[in-house]
């Protein structure tokens, strides 16, 4: 009995071992087809690898990718992206940006205020200029100006040409320091 459950445990740890492999490989290859400019093969070898293991956000993440691209540049599959990012959201994960690209999206859906609240988190969580400058482009459209002067200022301070172009043109007064 004793050799049966060693064997067991060897077989399993092999099985493990051969699916993460597997799965690795598929996301090697997605990014790759990605690289390319393949999204739908890419798209399908990311899906294989949530097939093999559903557990992991790493597919997610890209598949959210495939998917922001699509969002961005046609304005389809926005809803998908969103999904998709949402799995990698959460006090342990280590991606930073769900929050920035599921802004992005609910931007495009005018979904201003969740586009806003997203943008915010991602701010909270690490503060860049790409960031503060969509969300100052979200206060234009909630019509909040003073907070998108204020951003455009954050974004111009982290080294954005063009949000310092947008505030020299458009805002008239420094803002407060916090």
């Amino acid at each position: 009995m004793k050799y049966f459950l060693s064997f067991f445990c060897l077989l399993l740890s092999n099985y493990s071992f051969s699916q993460n492999s597997e799965y690795n490989n598929l996301l090697s290859e997605a990014r790759q087809e990605a690289a390319n400019f393949r999204y739908k093969l890419a798209e399908e070898k990311i899906k294989k690898a949530i097939e093999i293991d559903s557990s992991r956000v790493a597919a997610y993440y890209y598949l959210g990718m495939i998917y922001y691209i699509s969002c961005e540049k046609e304005g389809k599959n926005c809803e998908l992206c969103i999904a998709n990012f949402n799995k990698c959201k959460g006090e342990n994960q280590d991606y930073e940006n769900p929050y920035f690209y599921t802004g992005r999206c609910k931007g495009t859906l005018r979904d201003f205020q969740g586009a806003l609240n997203d943008f915010s988190i991602a701010i909270r969580k690490h503060p860049d200029s790409l960031v503060y400058l969509s969300r100052a482009k979200i206060k234009i459209q909630l019509k909040d100006y003073l907070g998108a002067c204020e951003d455009y200022y954050q974004s111009a301070a982290l080294g954005s040409v063009t949000a310092k172009e947008i505030f020299d043109r458009n805002c008239y007064t420094k803002p407060k320091e916090k």
